[in-house]
């Protein structure tokens, strides 16, 4: 009976370490993202984010010719995401008509 009892507490010590390894990393996601759910999100929106995550900085032509959506749906995605705290736009200093976008490191 011994060695039943040790297997539970083996057991439990593994749970408890994986359950709060999990609690940690959405505690560290969600103090980047702010509880954000991008699922909840239309399919263009995911899919710019998506594709920002992976390049961490774009302009409206690259994400355009990356993802295959169209002008106005990327530029409702930035604005759905840029409301959302997601992402950060920032003015090309050579030419100010130029804008990109990066995915916030932080959630400030």
């Amino acid at each position: 009976m011994i060695p039943y009892v040790y297997n539970i507490a083996i057991s439990y010590r593994i749970f408890t370490f994986c359950c709060k390894k999990y609690f940690y990393i959405r505690w560290q996601l969600s103090s980047v993202y702010q509880n954000v759910d991008v699922r909840e999100f239309p399919l263009s929106v995911r899919l710019v984010f998506s594709y920002l995550k992976d390049q961490k900085i774009s302009d409206v032509a690259h994400i355009m010719e990356a993802t295959g959506l169209s002008r106005r749906s990327v530029m409702y995605a930035v604005r759905v995401l840029k409301e959302a705290n997601l992402i950060d736009i920032q003015i090309c200093l050579s030419d100010t008509r130029r804008r990109f976008y990066c995915v916030k490191i932080s959630g400030t």
